[in-house]
């Protein structure tokens, strides 16, 4: 039956749909896609089928490998029809896997290892999947710690386990042609995501005329960049397979990168280039801007096979003036449903205007453009498109979806035939070329395609809507082709959009939570009670436009050079001047990172309270430079100035005046002038520390050059004193049992001096090294003062400042206070200025105020986590105990670590967040549990809006941080996770300190501290990052060192300790009363778990064992 007659359509019509639909075309039916593998590796045993990162395997050994996966599944009981999960990584292992399980007569389903456990269950459930395939790192990772009932998990090793004792003869098995070769799982209008179903028949008819459309031949090299889990792969990885090709995974590394995919595609020397469109428009912007670069020089691509979405002329033209290859262009289109692919069109470079159609039919496909009735439209009417023919799937996995979808193919002579309903909008045209085509319009729905991936808005909102705190919700997409991104408006009484983002990380896959979210009073309707989308886009539109400052380009070299770091961090294209780093994306924990990355990209130091104070580029640039103008390149002292005396050894008489003298105090008024409550930091010290014979102290040892008096600097320091109530500060407990802080009025100031110009460098070092006990030295609490000052002349133009602090009133944010405000006064006097500081913003008094009003309510809605942080805490206390040792020594393990050597992309892979999480995965992997309660170390210094950044004080916090483990890449999925819960704690203006006092008055979390006070051992986090100094560097005679040495830890306990300077990275692991060998076997899972992360062995700068 012709179209013609079932539709009223003038005869020019009739003629255009069939001529359109003529695409019958003959493939090797009587043959599988097996044969098509089994006569390749056949005819090209040893040619090259995988190439990863310079390493090949042959035809041979994919075959081979293959037949022993097979064999095992075989052993398993895994018949055919069976369907089979996958999940790898862009192994080599992973192919053999995929054609094991066809070669069984079974159907894979690819599963992603980052997806939220409860969508890989649903998919499990859904597919009725009973085994999985994984390789070691990906089962560690992934599935070792997840609860998967009823599922088999078979760990494959290439060659050793059981899949090495299996034969490697060919394995044959009949498989009928319309049976499931692979599911595939997209999103769902229900919310739950759909499950695809492609028989070998329609597979095999698309793979044989990709091969024959693209000339695929044992010569060809294709690329895969698509996961396992977009069906674009299918196209990317068996054309190559059945054609005796190589292929060639893209580094994942590279594949946002458009510069380094341009250099990858012409090194690796690709043929076939199969693209989404949006990623191809990244790589058509960078050639623009490299026109006269290399870039575009690419003399073995043939073929790009570009879709997804809408493509224009002007783009392609572009592209043929700026690429150097004989490349031939092929703009396709078509869902998952449909095999893949329906369409195709092949570009003209020439023309330079105008929308490129989706194109023709592939052989054997049918496609059809119907109104509202079924009945096909004419020319230049927009209707909905439907696929038929040999490329329709065999439906959904659910049948009552199915039958919404796959529909009768009226139009067909083939008996129960389907046609897919796309729900796309499209045209028949003609084109300037007299060729009948397809356009494409648009959609019917609210499907949107991002970044290549189709997404059903329905979904996200259905995700959205199930959480209890959400009373109403609405998404959309928002942006270009190109920058296009989900937009989730939402009302709530409490709910803040960190606490949504993190809800939504454990519910959908990360390229479907939303980046920009709204919270509204109540959402838009129409009068017939339909969300009003419109209404949304336009409140959007308006709140943009009222908010967003106009794009500013970078003008001087270090706004260039910030607006590169932020894009970097941020993962954004472009940066403008005037925008904020904490509305973009920015938090806390991003700031550190920020922090090393300007003072190893521009050499300035940039604390991280400056990055809080200037939070965008034009202001954080001006103080940036203007820092450099304070702190001038002073000429550089003469030799003789800069020399050491002779002298071997301090004498001991002198070292004896130096100790009585440093131990002497500043004098202060008896009576404390005023009162104030402690920090619950402080509090905590002071009972630590009480009756101690050695008390922790920060210890400022800050070389001042250029010769700088004793007189001045005295003052300096007076200056610094009676800016901050602290430094005059001592502790009493008040009749109530609160601990308070009195303060007190400085009298006389000690600041011994010692010139030590006569003694050589050596002499200096030993000095330094015999008063080292001094930096320990206990303080009485109860009255002050609670630091000690010397100041030693080592050079006739260096002069050393020696200030401990008592832990008790500083912490570590407190001395970067201190050293930034003494190198100001410090240069200003050298310059001849005034010695002022700018005014305090804020107080410790008003810190601890903040505090105390904080309320336990706050933390009501994360109960559900708090008691996950607990039952997690309980296992690893366990686990403890079982690695225990009966002698409680203390220990500690150090690696450092050179990042000079490393790339910026390399570099910038390895903020502090990584590093969190490589600790967990090594944690993880030692301990066997799914997820780990660390107790992480905060600064305390930002609480919502205030920031405290300017305070002297102990302000330090440390917050139950639940790493879950889940997937072996960190960067997308984990660190979003991970960056939720710790922006929680930011966002709700929590200390913990504070909480934790508040809920022991609590009946009902009452319970919850008692527990957690019964816990025998704690898992510690910390961070520490050592700034550069401003001025010139000076010799340190092994200060540093001695310095760096940390308190042992309590008994029973963990302690990892990152710290970054510079271009160096350490790594510490610190315990007390474990077996070592217990503790042997963690620090190698660490050292294990670095290296994956990107930091070798070749760069280890030094490594210790010791006990403390």
């Amino acid at each position: 039956m012709k179209l013609a007659d079932l539709s009223f359509l003038s005869e020019k019509d009739h003629q255009a749909w069939d001529e359109f639909n003529a695409s019958e075309g003959a493939f090797p039916s009587e043959r599988s896609l097996l044969h098509l593998f089994f006569e390749a590796a056949k005819n090209h045993a040893t040619r090259p089928a995988v190439e990863i990162q310079g390493q090949a395997w042959s035809y041979t050994e994919l075959n081979a490998l293959s037949n022993q996966v097979a064999h095992l599944l075989v052993a398993d009981g895994i018949q055919v029809g069976d369907v089979v999960a996958v999940a790898f990584e862009r192994t080599f292992l992973a192919y053999a896997a995929i054609l094991a399980i066809l070669k069984v007569g079974g159907s894979f389903i690819p599963i992603s290892p980052n997806d939220p456990l409860e969508r890989i269950r649903f998919i499990l459930e859904d597919a009725r999947a009973t085994t999985i395939l994984t390789e070691k790192s990906v089962y560690a990772m992934t599935f070792a710690h997840r609860d998967l009932p009823g599922v088999t998990i078979e760990v494959l090793e290439a060659d050793a386990g059981r899949v090495a004792e299996q034969p490697v003869d060919d394995i044959h098995i009949l498989v009928d042609r319309y049976q499931a070769a692979y599911l595939i799982y997209t999103s769902g209008t229900t919310g739950k995501p759909k499950g695809v179903r492609i028989s070998h028949d329609s597979l095999l008819n698309f793979i044989h005329y990709y091969c024959l459309y693209y000339e695929v031949s044992s010569e060809s090299r294709l690329c895969q960049n698509a996961p396992i889990t977009f069906d674009p792969s299918i196209q990317q990885i068996f054309p190559a397979f059945v054609s005796g090709a190589t292929l060639l995974p893209i580094p994942e590394s590279i594949l946002t990168d458009a510069y380094l995919l341009l250099k990858w595609l012409r090194e690796a020397r690709i043929t076939h280039f199969d693209v989404v469109t949006s990623h191809w428009i990244h790589m058509l912007n960078l050639l623009e801007k490299h026109k006269d670069s290399t870039l575009g020089v690419l003399p073995d691509l043939r073929y790009v096979i570009i879709g997804g979405e809408s493509l224009y002329y002007n783009q392609t033209h572009l592209w043929g003036k700026l690429v150097d290859s004989p490349v031939r262009f092929h703009n396709i289109y078509g869902p998952t449903e449909a095999t893949i692919n329906a369409t195709g069109y092949w570009v003209d470079f020439s023309i330079e205007q105008g929308k490129i159609p989706i194109g023709f039919p592939l052989p054997n496909y049918k496609l059809y453009v119907l109104d509202q009735m079924g009945n096909l439209c004419p020319s230049y009417v927009t209707g909905e498109i439907y696929i038929g023919g040999r490329g329709v799937a065999l439906g959904y996995q659910n049948a009552e979806l199915s039958k919404k979808a796959f529909l009768p193919d009226k139009f067909s002579s083939v008996p129960d035939a389907c046609m897919y309903k796309t729900g796309d909008l499209g045209r028949l045209i003609v084109t300037d070329r007299g060729e009948t085509c397809l356009e494409f319009m648009g959609r019917s729905d609210s499907q949107v395609k991002i970044s290549g991936y189709r997404i059903e808005l329905e979904e996200i909102e259905a995700s959205i809507r199930n959480c209890p705190f959400i009373k109403d919700t609405a998404v959309i997409a928002w942006g270009d082709m190109t920058n296009k991104q989900l937009v989730c408006f939402y009302a709530a009484d409490t709910f803040s959009p960190v606490q949504l983002r993190t809800y939504l990380q454990d519910k959908l896959p990360h390229y479907m939570i939303p980046r920009v979210y709204v919270k509204l009073d109540q959402l838009p309707y129409t009068t017939n009670g339909k969300m009003d989308r419109n209404k949304l886009e336009s409140l959007f539109s308006e709140q943009r436009r009222s908010s967003e400052k106009e794009m500013v380009a970078a003008r001087t070299s270090t706004e260039k050079t910030l607006a590169d770091i932020w894009a970097d961090l941020l993962h954004l294209t472009e940066v403008g001047i005037d925008e904020d780093f904490f509305e973009l994306g920015g938090n806390s924990f991003l700031s550190i990172s920020l922090s090393v990355a300007i003072q190893e990209r521009l050499g300035v130091e940039c604390r991280i309270a400056d990055i809080f104070t200037y939070p965008t580029i034009t202001a954080l640039a001006d103080h940036l430079d203007s820092s450099r103008r304070r702190f001038p390149q002073l000429p550089e002292p003469k030799t003789a100035e800069r020399a050491h005396g002779s002298e071997e050894l301090v004498p001991q008489e002198v070292v004896d005046r130096f100790v009585e003298a440093f131990l002497s105090p500043s004098t202060f008024e008896k009576t404390p002038i005023r009162a104030f409550p402690a920090s619950p930091a402080n509090r905590r010290t002071v009972e630590v520390q009480r009756g101690k014979e050695a008390s922790a102290q920060i210890v400022i040892h800050l070389p001042l050059l250029h010769g700088g008096t004793a007189e001045g600097i005295e003052a300096i320091v007076r200056e610094i004193i009676l800016r901050h109530p602290l430094l005059r500060a001592a502790f009493r407990t008040a009749p109530n049992g609160m601990i308070v802080v009195d303060e007190y009025q400085l009298q006389g100031l000690s600041l011994p001096f010692l010139d030590l110009t006569p003694y050589s460098p050596d002499a200096i070092g030993t000095f330094y090294r015999t008063i080292a006990s001094l930096f320990t030295y206990p303080f009485d609490l109860t009255s002050p003062p609670l630091f000690r000052l010397a100041l030693v002349q080592e050079t006739p133009t260096t002069l050393r400042l020696l200030w401990c602090i008592s832990h008790s009133i500083a912490d570590g944010e407190s001395q970067n206070i201190l050293v930034n405000e003494i190198e100001q006064l410090y240069w200003a006097m050298l310059q001849g200025e005034a010695l002022e500081l700018p005014p305090l913003t804020t107080s410790y008094e008003a810190y601890v105020a903040a505090r105390r009003q904080q309320s336990v309510g706050a933390l009501q809605p994360y109960k559900a986590y708090m008691e996950s942080f607990l039952a997690h805490s309980k296992q690893l206390d366990a686990f403890f105990l079982s690695m225990r040792d009966v002698t409680p020594t203390p220990y500690i393990k150090r690696v450092s670590y050179d990042l000079s050597v490393l790339t910026r992309e390399q570099e910038s892979q390895l903020g502090i967040n990584q590093l969190y999480l490589v600790c967990a995965r090594a944690l993880s992997l030692w301990s066997g549990c799914a997820a780990v309660p660390f107790w992480a170390l905060y600064h305390g210094r930002v609480y919502g809006e205030q920031h405290y950044f300017s305070v002297v004080g102990d302000l330090t916090d440390t917050f139950p941080l639940l790493i879950p483990i889940e997937a072996q890449h960190p960067v997308e999925k984990a660190l979003e996770k991970l960056l939720g819960v710790m922006d929680f704690v930011r966002y709700h203006e929590i200390n913990y300190a504070t909480l934790f006092e508040q809920l022991a008055a609590s009946d009902e979390w009452e319970s919850w501290i008692a527990a957690f006070a019964g816990s025998k051992h704690h898992l510690t986090l910390n961070f520490y990052e050592q700034p550069k100094a401003s001025g010139e560097e000076a010799e340190d005679y092994g200060l540093v060192a001695q310095l760096a040495q940390r308190d042992p830890c309590r008994e029973g306990d963990i302690d990892f300790i990152i710290t970054r300077e510079g271009g160096a990275v350490e790594v510490a692991l610190q315990c007390c009363g474990f077996k070592e060998s217990a503790i042997g076997e963690c620090w190698d899972m660490l050292i294990e778990q670095l290296e994956l992360a990107g930091i070798k062995a070749n760069q280890i700068r030094d490594s210790k064992d010791e006990r403390i």
